[in-house]
């Protein structure tokens, strides 16, 4: 007899085990329900944003090319990238030290010698300074041995599309 009721007993303990597991299972799938809720509110909202944003783009869009209208179509419109080198100038520049029919070709060579330099990650010719109100500044390195050879070599006109470059690639990256 003592059998049967430890049997019995043992019996109700799984059950009590069982609905245990069950409790923590059904709190388990409440909190997975609220974080799909909170999930989805989420997704409604930043689908709301999107919407709202794409009007506004939309908007705009219409709005720049009405602008464009304004203008006559004979008008050269440019666009250059921060950080990129002015090729055009750079050439011009470059070319007078060149004689003959090959300055256009050495012109061009030159040119995009310095957009690799402009590119290369291991050449840094900036240094940090700190200024008159305490502030850390970062400036082109005037001590820049590939830069003075440039300046000495091609001029200031050179020197100075470079740097413009270098200083406008800086500071996107530090954006």
């Amino acid at each position: 007899m003592s059998c049967r009721v430890y049997a019995i007993n043992e019996h109700m303990g799984e059950g009590q085990d069982v609905k245990k597991k069950l409790d923590e299972i059904q709190e388990s799938l409440n909190e997975k329900k609220e974080e799909l809720e909170a999930l989805e509110d989420l997704n409604q909202a930043l689908v709301v944003k999107e919407q709202l944003e794409n009007v506004e783009l939309k908007d705009a869009r219409k709005d720049l090319i009405n602008g464009m209208k304004q203008y006559s179509s004979r008008d050269l419109i440019g666009v250059k990238r921060m950080g990129e080198l002015d090729t055009k100038r750079f050439q011009e520049i470059t070319k007078r030290k060149f004689l003959g029919k090959d300055a256009d070709v050495k012109a061009a060579q030159l040119c995009s010698i310095w957009e690799n330099h402009l590119k290369d990650p291991n050449w840094h010719p900036f240094k940090d300074v700190t200024s008159e109100n305490g502030s850390k500044e970062i400036i082109i390195d005037d001590n820049d041995e590939t830069l003075n050879g440039l300046k000495h070599e091609f001029g200031e006109a050179a020197y100075e599309l470079v740097t413009t470059a270098l200083m406008e690639m800086n500071e996107g990256l530090s954006k």
